[in-house]
């Protein structure tokens, strides 16, 4: 609703992202939901049990933090936009990849990575923050962008990556 589809006004916006950040925010990305059981940190093959079980143990997901820079651009908030974006640099693997997710409270990551969409979203938080700001003085960006490609190129798929 917020991002990509500004469907709301800049109240409502920020009212959805102070409780995202309040309740599904953590160090290394952004919960799905309280609760979530989806490569949770607890035992191998026990998403069965109730969701209050994996509280705390939920995954936390690496495109949440882009995705906040992008809510903080619409909203004019500078100074945590580029908080987001460095956040998310800070995530990053071999200085230009974001993996899918980190397990909940360490900086494990699955075995998905770099994620398409958490490294996507990082290049649009950059850009988007760059046409509304200024230029950021970040090497990462073209680094992300080259590994985009590199990773499209290996599983043969055509890859338009604007790093221009």
């Amino acid at each position: 609703l917020v991002y990509p589809y500004n469907l709301l006004s800049n109240v409502q916006t920020r009212i959805i992202v102070d409780r995202v950040e309040k309740n599904l925010l953590r160090n290394a990305g952004v919960l799905r939901y309280i609760g979530d059981s989806y490569y949770n940190s607890a035992l191998e093959d026990t998403r069965k049990l109730p969701n209050s079980f994996y509280v705390g143990k939920e995954a936390e997901w690496t495109m949440g933090i882009p995705w906040l820079a992008l809510c903080y651009i619409r909203l004019g908030a500078q100074k945590k936009a580029e908080y987001y974006i460095r956040q998310a640099e800070s995530l990053m693997l071999d200085g230009s990849k974001l993996p899918k997710l980190y397990y909940a409270h360490t900086r494990k990551e699955n075995i998905n990575n770099p994620l398409g969409w958490s490294n996507a979203l990082y290049i649009m938080a950059v850009k988007e923050y760059e046409k509304v700001y200024v230029e950021l003085k970040s090497e990462v960006i073209e680094e992300v962008a080259n590994t985009i490609k590199e990773v499209a190129k290996e599983k043969d798929l055509e890859l338009d990556v604007v790093s221009e």
